[in-house]
């Protein structure tokens, strides 16, 4: 048993699971001779599982996660495990955007096939969600908007490419894709005639 235990705490260490205190409350009832081999394979999943979850966590707070698996020829409680994870993203982000446009409803569905997400739609308003919680609020303009007016923000995806397919399978007629000193991009031309600008992505290797 003591070498179990030794055996997960060391696949712990090496796991890199330095952010989990284990409280270690173990109770075995043998009733096989395969239980010490089943007891095994326990540990080893719920060391996946931990694992899994320190890369899935991403809030930033405490979480704790009690562990009780029951396996048909013994019971095993691996305690209650606390994990503390520094969120390293930047505290701040941008909350709203707004864009003046001629019809709500007709600018929400395109966004959507942008891959915004809706959130709110009335006749006077539209709020869509982008990655990271920004809101783009779409309200009526109040004077007629030039063609090519270029708009207030810009989009970023994960790969250009797929982007451009994707959006020119929809209909949605992107411009040729460009190059500058930092970025790759291509445009598209929304419903009331404004240029939205669909640029490569450039996040960094810190979380964001």
């Amino acid at each position: 048993m003591g070498i179990l235990i030794r055996l997960q705490k060391f696949l712990g260490d090496v796991w890199g699971l330095t952010h989990w205190r284990p409280r270690w409350a173990i109770e075995i009832m043998s009733r096989s001779p395969w239980t010490d081999v089943t007891l095994l394979l326990t540990v080893l999943w719920e060391l996946f599982k931990q694992r899994l979850c320190c890369f899935l966590y991403r809030s930033g707070q405490q979480s704790q996660a009690h562990f009780n698996v029951w396996c048909r020829y013994s019971k095993v409680e691996i305690g209650e495990m606390v994990m503390t994870r520094i969120d390293e993203r930047p505290p701040v982000w941008i909350g709203h955007v707004f864009m003046a446009v001629t019809d709500v409803r007709q600018s929400a569905e395109y966004m959507c096939k942008l891959g915004m997400r809706e959130i709110f739609q009335a006749d006077d308003i539209s709020v869509l969600e982008l990655r990271g919680g920004t809101h783009l609020l779409l309200r009526p303009a109040l004077d007629p908007i030039v063609s090519g007016t270029v708009a207030p923000f810009d989009l970023m995806v994960d790969d250009l490419e797929i982007s451009y397919e994707k959006f020119e399978a929809l209909g949605l007629s992107p411009s040729t894709i460009q190059a500058d000193t930092f970025h790759r991009s291509f445009t598209l031309c929304d419903p009331s005639g404004c240029v939205i600008t669909v640029n490569s992505s450039h996040v960094s290797d810190s979380p964001v």
